[in-house]
């Protein structure tokens, strides 16, 4: 599905093959099919830093995304810093537009 700026988000149902996926092989899958456009979204807390890992020990082609309310604490700023440091990724910060 289409969201914009050429931005797609796919569901396990858009492709039956991989349904059945463990999490590391459907990620293997995603960097396979789509390398560097492939942007794995976080809000740095636990389930998406396991996510990030496994993803990392396959391929570090992925772009990583989050997005800042303003509202974050100092903690996620903490964990974005360390995943820069250890994985070595541009973490890409979008920002909602002021109302």
């Amino acid at each position: 599905m289409l969201i914009g700026n050429g931005v797609y988000v796919l569901s396990r149902t858009d492709y039956p093959e991989i349904a059945e996926l463990p999490p590391p092989e459907l990620l293997g899958w995603a960097i396979a099919t789509y390398g560097e456009k492939l942007a794995i979204a976080t809000s740095f807390q636990a389930s998406g830093m396991v996510i990030l890992d496994m993803a990392a020990k396959l391929s570090k082609s992925f772009r990583v995304i989050t997005l800042d309310t303003g509202r974050l604490p100092q903690e996620t700023y903490q964990m974005m810093e360390t995943v820069r440091s250890r994985y070595g990724f541009r973490v890409e910060v979008v920002f909602p537009d002021p109302v």
